[in-house]
Order: structure tokens, then sequence, then C-alpha cells
């Protein structure tokens, strides 16, 4: 290849032009309205505008950038990490531009983009996986196992009586739930998918046991025991 497009900005896109510099090989930068005057811009051999700041309406417009690869005469067009670089419908355009993508081909990003075809793909070739869902989580009253919440017990504090400690359980699996419940329609809007795995689920859950992401009104703390008096 003599001349490539590198569809993304910042860090990322200095690393690429510098290897491609190196490789001998010209580079095409685009920028927003907001970039025209970042490193990278001037760092390439040419550079294109894609459109105004916000990335929906420039380093996410596939056609323009496409066009602009046209225009310049690139053999490739490398995505980076992020924005398009993870989307098989930019790299399926791509490719039917007769322009290389430099990247995985369309099909490996639809498997590996979605947990649970990337374990069916793997599952093919005998290898050992992690336990955890096999189907789509689809109904909101079954996204947490709160029947199951034994093993919470170990995220929380032993501070009192055994049933104390299901008192605080059962106080901070609430908010946990409340705040689960918006996981799948976050998924649903950023990456079109009508549901979310329970692992997605579970890490917000962890973030509320370990403190890290507290509800608004959190629940009163449950008064603690006197050590001298704790059930061991």
């Amino acid at each position: 290849m003599k001349r490539i497009l590198i569809a993304n900005r910042g860090e990322i896109a200095l690393r690429i032009i510098r290897s491609l510099r190196e490789m001998d090989i010209e580079t095409v930068a685009v920028y927003s309205d907001a970039d025209q005057y970042a490193p990278h811009v001037n760092a390439a051999d040419f550079a294109i505008a894609l459109g105004p700041g916000p990335s929906t309406e420039s380093y996410l417009r596939m056609d323009a950038i496409i066009e602009s690869a046209k225009q310049l005469q690139v053999e490739g067009i490398h995505p980076g990490y992020g924005f398009l670089s993870e989307n098989a419908v930019f790299a399926e355009k791509v490719t039917k531009a007769g322009i290389t993508f430099i990247g995985p081909s369309p099909d490996s990003i639809r498997t590996m983009g979605s947990k649970l075809a990337a374990k069916e793909a793997v599952a093919a070739y005998k290898t050992p996986l992690v336990p955890g869902t096999a189907e789509a989580i689809t109904d909101r009253e079954d996204e947490l196992p709160t029947q199951r919440a034994s093993w919470s017990a170990r995220s929380v504090p032993r501070v009192g009586t055994k049933a104390e400690c299901a008192q605080q359980i059962a106080q901070r699996l609430t908010p946990a739930r409340s705040s689960a419940k918006a996981v799948p329609s976050r998924s649903r809007s950023r990456l079109g998918r009508e549901f979310a795995s329970l692992k997605t689920l579970l890490c917000r859950v962890a973030r509320v046991f370990s403190g890290t992401d507290r509800p608004t009104n959190p629940a009163e703390p449950v008064p603690q025991a006197d050590p001298a008096t704790v059930d061991r």
C-alpha cells in the first residue's frame, strides 16, 4: 500500500501515522471542525474535514469517510480503536468500495461483538468456557438472581448477627436492581442490541456493593452491633 486513511483522531491516529511513515506509506487524516488544529492533522501527509464537532456528524459518518478515501485514492483505511473500529457495517462498506479495511473481517466483528455469539463460536472448537448465561436476558423481572443472593454475603462486611447481615445484603441489592434495570435500554441505544448479558448486570451490582456507584438516595445504614456480641 502507498496511502492509508486513518479514520480516527488523537493519540491512536498519531501512533498509526508514525508507524506508516516508518514504512514509507503516505497518511491521510480526517478531522472534525473542533479538531482542525489537532496534532494528528498536522502530522499526516494529507487531511480532510468530515464535519462539525460532534462525532455523530464527523468521525461516525461512514459514507463521508469512504468518499474522502476515494477522493484521495487511498488503498486502505485503518479505523484505530473506538469509533467505527468494531462496526461490521463500516467494514463491509469499505470492502465493497474496493478499499482494504485494516482490521477483522465483518463476520468476525459481528461474532466477537456479541458475547453469546462469541461463546457459541469458540464452543465449536471445544474451548473451555467460563460458566454463565447461554441465552439473552429479555425479562427484566429476572435480570438479577435476587432469590440466590447467598453469593452477595462475601461482598458485605460481616458485622452483626446473621439476620442483620441478611438485612444489609437486601438493602444493598435493592438499589443495585434498580440501577441494573437501565442497562438494557443503554445497551439498546448504544449497540442496537435488545438484551444485556448477565455479566453486564452483575458488574453494575458489584459497583453498588463496593460503594463506587451508590444510588442517589441510599437506604439508611443498618445499626451496627457491638463486636462483642457478634454471632460468629
